[in-house]
């Protein structure tokens, strides 16, 4: 289900300056962290040294998929004079062989890199925005009444809003898997176009191998789609973070500079911390997990590309990357049910997090066994019922006890307990 977890735009996946600086969370308020090459607060976040694993050609492998997945874009002055065409290709050429050997996958054929300028980047990006919209303009508009039931956004602001309000914070490229195009915006090739073009070009790399649009996944009972996508982010960032590390000290300076110029764009009255998480996520756990499958070898990534892991929880605890969801009924909706499915470890994380902090919520939703949720209207305001169960007794428990202290802070919710089950009702 791709809604729940941070709608894309269609198969957008946004690279924001918040990914790149390195902007992360403890689950309890995002904050930046320190500048690329500085101590994080996740020193797992951190790339491993640069390897260069054996190029392989493996097998193509061709999962379903009939739609375009994109990956995207972010704003920069530029620092250096703009590449003529000759200049440009040859970086690319430069950062395809890079990617090819930190991949362990060389390309079947070689992406076509289109370089725009701010002008047309940005309209080409948010007609993309506008064009989604109108394509799944129901769940916009049900998921943004979701959202604010759960607390991930201000009531004022839907999810259009707060998908155009990332893209004027700052996107840089976007990979569209199906005209195989990788768009940056921009000839300069700035630190940070490059670092970008390194992650776009390993969607590409992906792509040919294992087709990263899996449109199957958007209707999943299960939470496959965030599963897929930290696979598909995490590796991405692996890989430009490992291109990143070989910079100059000048050119980190640069490209600091560029983050910190990108970073003023960023809105934050209308994209929430609870929200922004929410797009963080497949990034700063997808890097995590991909460096810790990797320690078993690349044929571990791979076939986590070919099965993917299908609740929040295997991609965020190592130790349960085996452990299915507990089965949880459907509870009644007070009306016609607009949405229902998985809310997921993720979700009640973040959602506990903004109300109680860190501690609390952390051990909470560290419990989650499963649930289920419905949506229905209730005179123009949206209203949400999950039914949540922990892995133990224990921890149903704490997840009672944290859901009673959330909804003292929020208006027109209530908890109830009902034996192994917690039902959390919610409206706004």
């Amino acid at each position: 289900m791709r809604w729940l977890w941070a709608a894309a735009i269609g198969g957008l996946a946004v690279l924001l300056v918040a990914v790149v600086m390195g902007l992360t969370t403890d689950r309890s308020e995002l904050t930046v962290a320190e500048p690329v090459g500085a101590t994080s607060d996740f020193e797992d976040l951190a790339p491993p040294d640069p390897t260069q694993p054996p190029v392989t050609q493996a097998e193509p492998t061709q999962p379903p998929a009939t739609q375009p997945e994109e990956t995207a874009p972010t704003p920069v002055e530029p620092t250096v004079p703009p590449a003529t065409d000759a200049e440009f290709e040859a970086v690319v050429d430069d950062i395809v062989a890079f990617v090819e050997a930190e991949r362990g996958l060389v390309f079947m054929e070689r992406p076509v890199v289109l370089a725009l300028d701010a002008a047309e980047f940005l309209e080409r990006f948010n007609a993309l925005v506008r064009e989604d919209a109108e394509e799944y303009a129901e769940e916009y508009e049900n998921y943004s009444g979701i959202y604010h039931a759960l607390g991930l956004l201000a009531p004022d602001v839907d999810l259009i809003e707060a998908q155009e309000a990332l893209g004027s914070g700052g996107v840089l490229g976007y990979y569209d898997s199906d005209t195989k195009e990788l768009v940056v915006r921009g000839a300069e090739t700035t630190p940070l176009v490059r670092s970008t073009i390194a992650h776009e070009l390993t969607h590409a790399l992906d792509d040919q191998y294992f087709v990263l649009d899996r449109p199957e996944y958007d209707d999943a009972d299960d939470e496959i789609g965030f599963g897929f996508r930290a696979l598909v982010e995490g590796n991405a960032r692996r890989i430009d973070a490992a291109y990143e590390a070989q910079f100059t000290p000048a050119e980190r300076a640069e490209l600091i500079a560029e983050q910190n110029r990108l970073s003023l764009g960023l809105d934050f009255s209308v994209v929430s911390f609870e929200y922004l998480e929410l797009v963080l996520a497949p990034y700063e756990d997808g890097q995590r997990l991909v460096n810790d499958l990797l320690r078993d070898g690349q044929q571990a990534l791979d076939d986590a590309f070919l099965d993917p892991f299908r609740t929040s929880e295997q991609v965020l605890d190592p130790d349960r990357r085996t452990e299915p969801r507990l089965e949880v009924a459907p509870p009644p909706a007070d009306g016609e049910i607009a949405e229902d499915g998985v809310v997921g470890q993720l979700v009640i994380d973040i959602m506990l997090t903004a109300e109680i902090g860190s501690t609390q919520a952390n051990q909470a939703a560290e419990g989650w066994g499963g649930d289920w949720f419905v949506s229905w209207d209730e005179g123009g305001v949206t209203c949400v019922r999950v039914d949540v169960a922990g892995d133990t007794a224990t921890d149903t428990d704490e997840l009672e006890g944290a859901f009673t202290q959330w909804a003292t802070r929020r208006p027109d919710a209530t908890v109830e307990r009902f034996a192994e089950l917690v039902r959390v009702t919610t409206c706004g």
